[in-house]
């Protein structure tokens, strides 16, 4: 009886912690997968230089996240938002 005790407690432990350890992955990838609007970045722009678009990136590295411009149908490399003059780091297409 004592064995069977101290067998099914160690396999409950096991079982807990293999449970943790995959919550905790499962965790860290959705975090890893997130998106955001991606910025591009205007020298000539007079104040605001660092211009939202409409496209979803991420920051996990792929292929370059760009956007088309409509009115003149230039493509733009996008980034991270840190402030109106500043872009950040660069952003990619979502997989």
């Amino acid at each position: 009886m004592k064995n069977l005790r101290s067998g099914l407690l160690a396999a409950a432990i096991i079982l807990v912690s293999a449970g943790s350890a995959f919550a905790t992955n499962i965790a860290k990838q959705d975090s890893s997968s997130s998106t955001e609007l991606g910025f591009r970045y205007d020298p000539s722009a007079p104040v605001e230089k660092c211009i939202s678009t409409s496209a979803e990136c991420t920051d996990i590295v792929g292929p370059a996240c760009t956007w088309v411009d409509p009115s003149d149908s230039s493509v733009h490399q996008l980034y991270e938002f840190i402030n109106q003059t500043t872009c950040g780091n660069m952003l990619y297409k979502v997989q």
